[in-house]
């Protein structure tokens, strides 16, 4: 399954071509070997797990957590240890299955 990432990118912003950059489907946004390639510091600055996320910062992750003694972040709802916009995407998507629109 491809992304419509790029389909998504022309219609909000109305802007048809790139000055650069790649054209990937999902599976590459989600793989280091695409990151490291372009040398991107994955050993100091960036951290994913491969084939599941996409890139973000080593500041991001929590040293420890999911038990008793260092619980999970406000906010996290799919229990990665990460606050960030999967997060938002699954507060959304609930809201939307509760909303009785009539």
């Amino acid at each position: 399954m491809q992304s419509n990432f790029k389909l998504k990118l022309v219609l909000t912003s109305g802007i048809s071509e790139s000055e650069g950059g790649l054209d990937l489907p999902t599976f590459g946004m989600k793989s280091a070997y695409t990151y490291t390639q372009a040398g991107w510091d994955f050993t100091n600055v960036w951290n994913m797990k491969d084939g599941q996320t996409y890139p973000y910062f080593r500041w991001q992750e929590a040293e420890e957590c999911g038990d008793m003694a260092h619980p999970y972040p406000v906010g996290d709802l799919d229990f990665d240890c990460v606050v960030n916009l999967l997060d938002w995407a699954i507060f959304c998507r609930h809201w939307l299955e509760d909303a009785r629109i009539k």
